[in-house]
């Protein structure tokens, strides 16, 4: 369901950020963490929003989280093969939702536990979710 083929556009890679670019080619979800406030941030950011920190240091978390909301893309955007659902997850170890496309046969529901996975497109891995199943590795 909801192919990626290819992107319609550039995905511009900052320098600053590429570890978060470098992780995902790697199936790690990674990002920013401020060492003066302990704050996470995502997206990866170089400065903290919190308390304006710059001693930012990189950190790997979690691949697990829940459904929180979804919605039914019917009319795929241009790259897209077919329709496809987006779902909303709270990542467990960020503390926050992020966005990305739902792969699993079976439809979303809110509160489900969902497992991230990768998909490589025009050679960038990107974050894809699916049904958590006892046989998933959630790390």
């Amino acid at each position: 369901m909801g192919t990626l083929k290819e992107f319609p556009y550039f995905i511009e890679k900052a320098e600053k950020i590429k570890p978060f670019w470098d992780g995902l080619n790697e199936e790690s979800f990674r990002t920013t963490k401020c060492e003066k406030c302990g704050s996470l941030h995502f997206p990866p950011r170089i400065l903290c929003p919190q308390c304006f920190g710059t001693e930012i240091s990189w950190v790997d978390l979690g691949k697990s989280g829940t459904i929180e909301s979804f919605s039914f893309v019917e009319v795929p955007p241009e790259g897209f093969e077919n329709p496809y659902f987006l779902v909303m997850v709270d990542m467990h170890d960020l503390g926050k939702p992020i966005l990305a496309r739902y792969i699993d046969e079976n439809p979303p529901e809110i509160g489900s536990s969902v497992v991230m996975e990768f998909e490589e497109v025009n050679g960038q891995k990107l974050p894809v979710f699916r049904q958590l199943s006892k046989e998933t590795d959630n790390s």
